[in-house]
């Protein structure tokens, strides 16, 4: 994995994104492109891949839906163009547990900055 892979689901178990109800895909819509911002901050990253798998032979692992958010740095040229790499497979960085705390800090600090941005002031029954 990448520093700063991440994964959005949602709160209740769906398989698929066929399963997701209404209210919860407005939610993953509303948070996906902050954490992908938040990730491109925080890693310096602007280039990334958005990843959802539907189902075993279209390479879902585990049977609930979620979203990898994938940075590729540019550090990753032997990457560029390989569809495997697309889909989340490939190159696996090893991250330490106290950078994972730091990283996994950082990315709540920015985050908090995103969401208030966005809402203005407002508060949000998302949160």
């Amino acid at each position: 994995m990448t520093r700063g892979h991440l994964l959005v689901t949602t709160r209740e178990h769906r398989e698929k994104v066929q399963d997701v109800e209404g209210l919860e895909g407005r939610d993953v819509g509303f948070w996906l492109p902050l954490l992908a911002k938040t990730v491109s901050r925080v890693t310096g990253v602007t280039d990334y891949n958005i990843v959802q798998n539907n189902g075993a032979r279209a390479a879902q692992v585990v049977p609930h839906v979620h979203f990898h958010i994938i940075p590729r740095p540019s550090q990753m040229p032997e990457l560029q163009n390989k569809s495997w790499a697309m889909f989340g497979r490939g190159q696996r960085d090893d991250l330490d547990d106290d950078e994972a705390g730091r990283l996994a800090e950082e990315l709540r600090m920015v985050l908090r900055e995103e969401v208030v941005g966005k809402l203005g002031g407002r508060k949000s029954s998302r949160l």
